[in-house]
């Protein structure tokens, strides 16, 4: 039988997959259910309860201010309601709500939302567009202000989405194209991953600060040519322990993916310090996530030099005294980035006179170089890469496919 506490809502026990829970429920007005909550200590569950209710008279107040209650409030208040997003898709909403706000040329943020309308929205995407934003930014950020609006209208603060039939612009009319990815060739492959693995010698001390006999490129070298031979995404890369590898079937499991995102107080704001430089920076954390889709999670083959790679940073992990279980760190110890690595790859890039890719482009080169052999089938690279949809695998791969279909039919000639 639950147990009453002060006379408000009930409290009791429930068992949850083998696991005891203990529970508070209570009717609240504004909901047509009962609500609960469910936690391991009383302690827990009242934190709970406190952060719900006080998420609620917030939301009150600003439904019952809703006369003056601008998008950019609103955009904001919603934003900290959705709980179930990643760490990393809350921060990519909240970049999509600072760009809306640095829009000075057409203030939209701190327009009421009771004085919005279809032109009023309609000038907001084509300021996006003339700001010389990618398509898929506009889109991205024109959606979540379409479903914050779809949730003003359900709580009745606006009448209807004024957003609603407002068309994002077609790729031919913005400034900033859909990057045509570039790719290495088999033979430029190997040129990058002996170049990311260079060891110092006398003769490069002219240009290096490196000790002769160590990596030029550190362990950034180590870590690139890794994903140059796997096609592994940057997040999955850090994420990999040693024992996601199995050396007897020379394969590498992927389920994982990590990467620094935003550390943010209980109230969902950015904790920022003061640098050495006096510049106020935010906090940024490690976050570990599953893969990015479900067909994220797979196996892939460990090449001889993705083993020995591993070998490698194992070796290296034990000169510097580093005991993280992961493989691929810093020699501070500290989580890779694609900022970092991206870095490393120019620099490896310029100095080897190869083609200037990003991170992105050298894991989809591995997919190229697959493809560019005969007889294999799109669905091998897709499964390989961890797409979700074989249709994002032609997307990256248009341009290759068509060289490979325009070599196919010379056999004709």
């Amino acid at each position: 039988m639950a147990k009453r506490k002060n006379g408000e809502g009930s409290w009791g026990t429930k068992i949850i997959n083998g696991v005891k829970y203990k529970y508070f429920k209570k009717q609240y007005e504004w909901l047509d259910s009962i609500k609960y909550f469910y936690g391991k200590t009383e302690k827990e569950i009242n934190q709970k309860r406190k952060k719900y209710e006080e998420e609620y008279s917030a939301k009150k107040k600003i439904i019952e201010n809703s006369s003056t209650l601008t998008l950019g409030e609103y955009l904001r208040s919603s934003l900290k309601e959705m709980t179930h997003l990643t760490p990393n898709g809350y921060d990519g909403y909240e970049h999509c709500i600072n760009r809306i706000e640095n829009l000075k040329e057409y203030d939209i943020y701190n327009k009421q939302l009771t004085q919005l309308n279809k032109e009023i929205c309609k000038k907001f995407v084509q300021v996006l567009v003339k700001h010389g934003y990618a398509r898929k930014t506009i889109t991205k950020t024109t959606n979540f202000v379409k479903l914050c609006l779809n949730q003003a209208v359900e709580e009745q603060i606006i009448a209807d989405n004024p957003m609603a039939s407002v068309k994002n612009p077609k790729e031919e009319n913005v400034a900033s194209k859909t990057t045509v990815h570039n790719f290495f060739s088999k033979q430029q492959m190997e040129t990058f991953c002996k170049g990311a693995m260079h060891i110092e010698s006398p003769n490069d001390r002219h240009n290096y600060s490196q000790k002769i006999g160590e990596y030029t490129y550190g362990y950034n070298g180590l870590a690139l040519a890794f994903i140059g031979q796997s096609g592994l995404r940057v997040g999955e890369l850090t994420a990999l322990t040693i024992d996601c590898i199995d050396f007897d079937k020379n394969i590498i499991n992927v389920y994982a993916s990590e990467s620094m995102v935003i550390s943010r107080d209980k109230n969902d704001n950015p904790i920022t310090y003061i640098d050495d430089k006096g510049i106020s920076r935010k906090k940024k954390v490690r976050s570990r996530k599953t893969t990015k889709t479900e067909a994220g999670i797979r196996y892939v083959p460990l090449t001889p030099l993705c083993k020995k790679i591993v070998q490698i940073m194992q070796q290296e992990k034990e000169k510097i005294g580093c005991n993280d279980k992961h493989i691929f760190v810093t020699t501070l110890g500290t989580l890779q980035t694609k900022d970092r690595l991206g870095r490393t790859l120019k620099s490896i890039c310029k100095r080897y006179d190869l083609p200037e890719l990003t991170p992105h482009e050298l894991r989809h080169s591995y997919g190229s170089i697959i493809l560019h052999q005969e007889h294999v089938d799109i669905q091998v690279v897709s499964k390989l890469l961890g797409h979700a949809d074989i249709t994002t695998t032609y997307n990256i791969y248009a341009h290759v496919l068509k060289e490979i279909m325009a070599e196919s039919v010379k056999i004709f000639e």
